[in-house]
């Protein structure tokens, strides 16, 4: 009966996933991610340059369709893969 329970809640939060982040994951090729991520790089860096670091974050938090902690695990990725 538990387990019943529990396999239906996690069927509930699976089908809650962002369909976005889902699609960005597993519908991509390895190319089309590398293209998407130079664009949303680009677009980072111009919102940065016209709406200061803190401002541009949730400009292209709201441009991408993803939460502000997303933004900055890109800006992140992208800070560490120049070193």
């Amino acid at each position: 009966m538990v387990d019943d329970i529990l396999k239906e809640i996690i069927a509930d939060i699976e089908s809650m996933k962002s369909k976005q982040k889902q699609e960005y994951i597993y519908d991509h090729t390895k190319e089309q991610l590398s293209k998407r991520d130079v664009s949303e790089e680009h677009q980072w860096i111009n919102a940065k340059e016209k709406y200061g670091e803190l401002e541009a974050i949730h400009v292209v938090s709201d441009l991408w369709g993803c939460s502000t902690h997303e933004v900055k695990r890109k800006i992140e990725r992208w800070n560490s893969s120049w070193l």
